[in-house]
C-alpha cells in the first residue's frame, strides 16, 4: 500500500466506522424512526432490542435526578425489506401494539444486567400513541450506570444477507437517545462489539461525516480499536473489524491518516477471572484492572505489543498515531466521581502496589517508621488508609506533614501508579512500531478533576510532569472544559496545557461539542441551538488551539451525527485554510498573564477539601480568563524549570507546599522579570524539608504577615480606598462555610484591597516593589476573585488590556480571537498600530494608522482577527 500524503494541519475527525448501532433522538414530542440492518447469519430466533433512552457516556434511562421517567413506543413495525421497502409479509404489523391491550407479547421483554438493580415496568396506553394509536408506556424507576436497561423483541427468523427494517414512533419525558441493536447471531442476545456491521458502512454517519471533512481539507481521522487477548479463540475476528474500518476510510479518502485510540482494557471475561486485580471503591464496587496490577501490566506488554505489530504490518502507511486508553472513560483517571462518600483505591491489588512503592522509596522499615512517625514492623502488614481516615486531616484543610505522612505517601503512590500505566503503554507501542509513530494519551486534568468528590489527590493526574519527561510519549490530550464551555464561557482546557510544548510535547484537544445537530441533549449539555452557535463555539475553541499551535479533533461522540452538516464543515474548512495560509510558529505563545497550578501541593490536602475545586476550577479560571488579555495555563514545576516564558503577572493558584530552594527560585524569577505574583489562600504554608506548616513559611514566600482569621466564610468586601479595588463594590468570595482555615494579612506599606466584613481584617492586599523585593506581591484570602480586581492588578503590573468588558481574549503574534461575554460595541486596543482583517471574511476592520478598532458583537459570538503591519 503506497504511503499517503500526511496532513500538515492538526485538525481531525473522530467517529465510529463500524460500531454504529442506530440512535434516535427522543424528547417530549413524537418522532418517527426507521432502522435497517443486514443479518450476518441465519438466526431462527432473531429480532432486535432498544437501549432505553441513552445519553452521552453512560447507558442510562434518564438522569438520576429526574426518575421516574417515561418512554412511549407506538406503531411498531418489523419486516423484511429492500432499501427500506417491504418485500415480505410483516413479522410485526403496526397494529401489534394497538392489539396488545394489557397483554404484552411474551417475546417482548424488559431486561437489564443481573444485579444491576434497574427497575422498569410498562402498561398499554390506548390514548397516548402516535397518530391516535395506542402506545406502550414504559416507566423507568431506577437504572444505574451500566445497567443496560433494554427492551428485547425476539422470536423472528432472520436469513443471512437479507435486509430487515424496524419502524416506530418514540416519545420520552426526558431528552436522550434510543439506541437500536439487531439481534444478529444465534444464541447472542446483545453485542456491543465494533467487529460487527449493523448497517451500511458506506452510508453511515461516520462515512458521511468523513466525506464532509475530506471535502474541506481535513484528512486526519481518529477511530477506536480494543487490544484483543492473545488467547481468545476469536483473535483474528477482532482484526477483521479494524480492517473493514481502515478500508472504509482509505477508500473514501486517499490522503487519510489515522490515529487509533487503542483500548488497553481486557475483555469482561478477564474481569471475572481476575476479580482481585480490579480497581476497588470503598463501597465494594469494582471497575477495571488497577494500574498497579502486575497481571494487567503483563497483559499490556504482550497483547498491546502484538496488536500494534499486526496493525503496522497491514496498515503502517496509514496510521500516524497510537492513542492508548484505559481506566475511567479511557482517560487514565480513577473513579473519583462518587457522590456517596465512597473512595477509590481500596482494593488488595492497590495495597500490594503501595507496599512495592514504599519499599522502593524507603528501602528499610527504619526509614519508613521515621517518616511516618510510628513503628512499622513489616512491609507485608501495611494497610491502606481507609476512606474515613483519608478524609480526616490534622491541619484544617491539610494533612500534617509528619503525623499523616502515610496518607501523603499513599496519594503520591496512587498518582505514580497511574502515570506508570501510561508510560508502560507508551513504551510498549514505541518499541512495537520501531519508534516510527507518535504516541498520545489523555492526562493532566489538574483543572477539570479538581472538584471531584474523591479529590484531585485521588485522580491519578497529579504526575503530569513525569509524562512530560517521558521519551516515549509525544502528545498529551484532553477534552476542553465542561464547566465553562457554554456560549460566552471561556472554553478552557482541562489542565495546564501551556507547560507541554516547553518539554517537547504536543497537545491535542477533544472538541466534543453537542452541536445543534444533537436535539436530544439534556439541558446541562445543550450548548448550541442553531448553526451560528455551533460555528461560534467551534471557532472559539479553534482560537484557543491555533494561537498555541495545538491540535484538535471534532468528535461525533456517540455516533449520532453531531457533525452531520455541511455548514459545520464549511466553517471548519475556513479555519483549516486560515491555518494553512498562516502557519503557526512554535513557541510563539507568550502571554503576559500566566496561571500556575501545582501537582505536589494537592497531595497534602484532604480529598473532600473544597479549596482545589475553586482554585483549580472555574471560580478562578473564569475571572483570570476574563481579564481582557491572553492567559497561559502552566504548572509550578515548569516555572521552576525555567520553561514558562517571561510574563508580567503570575497567578499562583495552589502553591502550598515548597522547599526552601523552590521558594528562593520563585522569588529570584519574579525579581528578574520584575513581575507581579498573585497568591491564593495558603501560599507556601508547608515547608517540605522541615516538614512544618506555619504562617512564617507563608510570610517568607510572599512578604505579608499572616494571622489566622476567626472561623468564617471567605467573603470579602472591596475596601474602596485604592485604585486596585476600584470598579467593584460587591461582596465576593466562594462563600464556602466549611473550610477550617482562613488568614488575614498585615504588612508595613501594604495596599488594602478587601476586608472580611465580620472582623474588618484585611483579606486581600498588595505590596509594591521595593529595593529588597523588586517584584510586586498580592494576596487573596478568598477562593474567588472578580475579573475587575484582577484587571486592576494586571494594569498595575503593566499588562496590556485589549478589552475591559470581561470578554475572552485569545491570541499571539498577528492573531487575535474575541469571544464575547456580553452584547455590545467592543473597543479593542492593540499593542501597536496595525491593519486588522477578519480572518474568515478577509474584510478590513480598522485602519493601519490606529491601534484601536470596534466590533459590534453578541454574547457567545466569536470573531477572529489577523493583524498586519502593512
Amino acid at each position: 500500500m503506497a504511503p499517503s500524503k500526511k496532513s500538515q494541519i492538526p485538525m481531525s475527525f473522530f467517529g465510529w466506522p463500524l460500531y454504529q448501532p442506530d440512535r434516535a433522538p427522543v424528547d417530549n414530542t413524537w418522532r418517527k424512526e426507521q432502522f435497517r440492518f443486514i443479518a450476518q447469519e441465519d438466526n431462527p430466533n432473531g429480532g432486535f432490542l432498544f437501549i432505553l433512552n441513552e445519553w452521552s457516556f453512560a447507558f442510562i434511562a434518564v438522569p438520576g435526578g429526574d426518575l421516574p421517567g417515561n418512554i412511549w413506543l407506538s406503531g411498531l413495525r418489523f419486516y423484511e425489506s429492500n432499501f427500506g421497502k417491504p418485500v415480505a409479509r410483516e413479522m410485526i404489523p403496526a397494529s401489534a401494539i394497538d392489539g396488545a391491550a394489557n397483554k404484552i407479547p411474551e417475546n417482548w421483554v424488559i431486561k437489564s444486567e443481573p444485579g444491576s438493580k434497574a427497575k422498569a415496568s410498562w402498561v398499554y396506553d390506548p390514548k397516548s400513541g402516535y397518530d391516535r394509536r395506542g402506545s406502550l408506556n414504559l416507566t423507568v424507576d431506577a437504572n444505574p450506570r451500566e445497567a443496560w436497561l433494554r427492551l428485547e423483541v425476539t422470536g423472528y427468523p432472520l436469513k443471512k444477507g437479507h435486509e430487515y427494517t424496524v419502524e416506530l414512533a418514540l416519545k420520552a419525558s426526558i431528552s436522550g437517545y434510543m439506541k437500536f441493536f439487531p439481534l444478529l447471531f444465534p444464541g447472542r442476545t446483545f453485542l456491543g462489539d465494533e467487529n460487527f456491521i449493523f448497517s451500511y458502512p458506506a452510508r453511515s454517519n461516520f462515512a458521511r461525516q468523513l466525506r464532509m471533512a475530506s471535502d474541506v481539507g481535513v484528512h486526519d481521522y481518529q477511530i477506536v480499536f480494543t487490544v484483543p487477548p492473545l488467547d481468545d479463540p476469536s483473535y483474528e475476528e477482532y482484526f477483521k473489524g479494524l480492517d473493514r474500518s481502515m478500508e472504509l476510510i482509505t477508500q473514501a479518502d486517499k490522503q487519510a491518516q489515522v490515529n487509533i485510540r487503542i483500548g488497553c482494557q481486557p475483555p469482561l471475561w478477564w474481569f471475572g477471572k481476575y476479580p482481585q486485580e480490579l480497581e476497588t471503591i470503598s463501597n465494594g464496587v469494582t471497575r477495571y484492572p488497577a494500574p498497579s496490577s502486575l497481571l494487567w501490566q503483563e497483559y499490556v506488554r504482550t497483547g498491546l505489543a502484538a496488536a500494534v505489530k499486526r496493525i503496522e504490518r497491514d496498515w503502517g502507511s496509514v496510521v500516524s498515531t497510537y492513542f492508548p486508553s484505559a481506566m475511567e472513560t479511557g482517560e487514565w483517571f480513577y473513579p473519583v466521581w462518587n457522590w456517596d462518600g465512597a473512595m477509590p483505591g481500596s482494593g488488595e491489588v492497590t495495597r500490594k502496589g503501595f507496599i512495592r512503592w514504599l519499599q522502593a522509596k524507603y528501602q528499610s522499615l527504619q526509614a519508613l517508621s521515621a517518616a511516618w512517625g510510628f513503628g512499622v514492623t513489616s512491609f507485608d502488614t501495611i494497610q491502606l488508609p481507609t476512606a474515613a481516615q483519608r478524609r480526616e486531616s490534622q491541619l484544617g484543610e491539610f494533612y500534617h506533614p509528619t503525623k499523616e505522612q502515610n496518607k501523603i505517601d499513599f496519594v503520591e503512590f496512587y498518582n505514580d501508579a497511574m502515570a506508570d500505566g501510561v508510560i508502560l503503554c507508551a513504551k510498549v507501542i514505541k518499541e512495537a512500531c520501531n519508534r516510527k509513530k507518535k504516541v498520545m494519551a489523555f492526562h493532566g486534568y489538574l483543572h477539570e478533576l479538581s472538584g471531584a468528590p474523591s479529590g484531585l489527590n485521588h485522580s491519578g493526574h497529579l504526575n503530569v510532569s513525569r509524562l512530560l519527561n517521558c521519551p516515549d510519549l509525544d502528545i498529551i490530550a484532553s477534552p476542553y472544559g465542561y464547566g465553562d464551555r457554554e456560549l460566552g464561557g471561556i472554553g478552557a482546557f482541562h489542565g495546564p496545557v501551556d507547560a507541554y510544548q516547553a518539554y517537547g510535547k504536543q497537545y491535542y484537544g477533544e472538541d466534543d461539542t453537542t452541536t445543534h445537530r444533537c436535539p436530544a441533549a439534556p439541558p446541562n449539555y445543550r450548548w448550541c441551538n442553531d448553526i451560528k452557535q455551533t460555528q461560534s463555539m467551534h471557532t472559539r475553541n479553534f482560537g484557543q488551539n491555533y494561537s498555541r499551535g495545538f491540535g484538535s479533533w471534532y468528535m461525533d461522540l456517540i455516533d449520532a451525527g453531531w457533525l452531520l452538516d455541511t455548514d459545520i464543515w464549511e466553517n471548519v474548512g475556513k479555519l483549516h485554510r486560515y491555518w494553512q495560509e498562516h502557519p503557526v510558529e512554535q513557541n510563539q505563545y507568550k502571554p503576559e498573564i500566566v496561571m500556575l497550578v501545582d501537582e505536589r501541593s494537592p497531595l497534602y490536602m484532604r480529598p473532600d477539601s473544597k479549596v482545589l475545586g475553586h482554585l483549580h476550577g472555574r471560580e478562578i479560571k473564569n475571572p483570570v480568563a476574563s481579564i481582557g488579555a491572553p492567559v497561559g495555563w502552566s504548572t509550578l514545576q515548569a516555572f521552576l524549570d525555567g520553561k514558562v516564558p517571561a510574563a508580567k503577572m503570575y497567578v499562583f493558584a495552589s502553591v502550598f507546599a515548597l522547599s526552601k530552594r523552590e521558594r528562593a527560585k520563585i522569588q529570584a524569577t519574579l525579581a528578574n522579570q520584575k513581575a507581579t505574583a498573585v497568591w491564593l489562600y495558603a501560599p507556601g504554608y508547608i515547608d517540605i524539608e522541615d516538614r512544618l506548616a506555619s504562617e512564617e513559611n507563608m510570610k517568607a514566600l510572599t512578604g505579608f504577615d499572616f494571622t489566622a482569621e476567626p472561623a468564617c466564610t471567605d467573603k470579602l468586601m472591596p475596601s474602596g480606598n485604592s485604585q486596585l479595588a476600584a470598579g467593584y463594590t460587591k461582596e465576593f468570595g466562594s462563600m464556602e462555610p466549611s473550610l477550617a482555615q482562613h488568614w488575614h494579612v498585615d504588612a508595613s506599606g501594604m495596599i488594602p484591597m478587601a476586608q472580611y466584613p465580620a472582623s474588618g481584617h484585611t483579606g486581600m492586599a498588595a505590596l509594591d516593589a521595593s529595593p529588597d523585593r523588586p517584584w510586586r506581591s498580592v494576596y487573596v484570602g478568598s477562593l474567588n476573585v472578580p475579573a475587575t480586581l484582577l484587571r486592576n492588578i494586571a494594569k498595575w503590573s503593566g499588562v496590556h488590556i485589549y478589552d475591559d468588558t470581561d470578554d475572552i481574549i485569545i491570541g499571539s503574534g498577528d492573531f487575535l480571537c474575541l469571544h464575547a461575554a456580553s452584547d455590545g460595541n467592543k473597543t479593542i486596543t492593540l499593542k501597536h498600530k496595525a491593519m486588522v482583517y477578519d480572518c474568515i471574511s478577509g474584510k478590513p476592520m480598522g485602519h493601519a494608522a490606529s491601534a484601536k478598532f470596534e466590533v459590534k458583537i453578541k454574547k457567545g459570538e466569536t470573531r477572529l482577527f489577523h493583524l498586519s503591519s502593512k
